[in-house]
């Protein structure tokens, strides 16, 4: 044979693994030619090419590339716009689980901020606010994972979007839902309590006495990128496969969580930690200070700067084929 590879017949079609010369596959490779037509199915890119009539799949014509490549991006497209998705119950139900979810989480947490300050003396301490939202997060994303996916932090959802794990719709809905969320759960807080809300400002970001911009800045970016990489790291495909016991699933919310508690103990000093634009925003909505808009954009560009370099780093550097195109350099 000229060539070889698997070719798997159903009908007009053929799934075709890939095309190799014969002598670098093993010996028992199964090999059948294609149909004079049909559509040629690459299973390791994931693009569909019509073959043209007589022509065999690995002497595609200039053609035939111009069409392969008009597949790729209508299947790019189909993965970042979905429209019709709009009139799906299920993503509604999801819509809502992200709202709930990131009310309850700025309620509990800016609650832990404001009425223990005053309640109690000396409050909770930063070790406890830090555990407040570990411990909060780790609930609400084991409870809504199955569901949403447990976002609840627009920053989470770019990192996802950006990974292709959901489309551009799905995003926005959801960081509507997590935004508007965080200013109900707030408004809450405010209601129970008005005079001790506005005490502490909110349990607000801001860049603290004795801190820049820039190290605030620096500070978000560097703990969403903790936040994001244990997200992608915990959630990773490849690594539920190799778990020894389907239970162990239940330790990504935990690792998820304890990020977020290693971040807090660390970063609270310098601007209250953010990490996640609605935590910042919503309190700020319902406080509506001045003093603390000026500080608002650090709390969003930061955190999604974070997120973009983590979706780099894990998808593009380590699960992405740059390592394995260095070990084929180095071999």
């Amino acid at each position: 044979m000229a060539s070889s590879g698997m070719h798997v017949a159903t009908g007009d079609s053929v799934l075709s693994v890939r095309n190799f010369p014969a002598s670098s596959l093993p010996a028992n490779t199964v090999s059948a030619p294609p149909p004079a037509g049909g559509h040629h199915v690459d299973l390791e890119s994931g693009f569909t090419v019509k073959e043209a009539h007589g022509v065999h799949a690995g002497a595609a014509t200039d053609h035939e590339t111009l069409q392969a490549v008009g597949i790729r991006r209508h299947t790019f497209l189909s993965k970042v716009w979905q429209p019709r998705a709009l009139s799906t119950p299920m993503l509604w139900r999801d819509v809502f689980v992200e709202f709930l979810s990131t009310g309850l989480f700025i309620f509990f947490v800016i609650s832990a901020i404001v009425f223990t300050n005053f309640t109690f003396a000396g409050g909770v301490g930063l070790f406890g606010i830090a555990f407040a939202f570990g411990i909060t997060i780790f609930v609400l994303v084991y409870s809504s994972a199955g569901l949403s996916g447990g976002h609840i932090n627009p920053a989470v959802t770019f990192a996802m979007f950006l990974a292709g794990r959901i489309d551009v719709i799905k995003g926005l809905l959801y960081m509507c839902a997590q935004v508007v969320g965080a200013i109900c759960g707030a408004a809450i807080v405010r209601e129970i309590n008005t005079p001790l809300y506005n005490r502490v400002y909110g349990g607000c970001n801001f860049v603290q006495s004795g801190y820049t911009v820039g190290g605030a800045f620096s500070a978000e970016v560097i703990g969403t990128f903790v936040l994001i990489y244990t997200i992608f790291a915990a959630t990773d495909p490849k690594r539920s496969a190799l778990e020894v016991s389907p239970h162990l699933g239940v330790l990504a919310p935990l690792a998820i969580g304890f990020s977020i508690f290693v971040v807090h103990i660390a970063l609270i000093p310098v601007d209250g930690v953010s990490i996640n634009p609605a935590r910042s925003f919503g309190p700020a909505v319902v406080l509506n200070d001045s003093h603390i808009w000026k500080d608002m954009w650090i709390f969003w560009v930061g955190p999604l700067t974070g997120a973009i370099l983590a979706t780099f780093v894990y998808e593009a550097v380590i699960r992405g084929g740059a390592v394995k195109g260095m070990q084929r350099y180095i071999q």
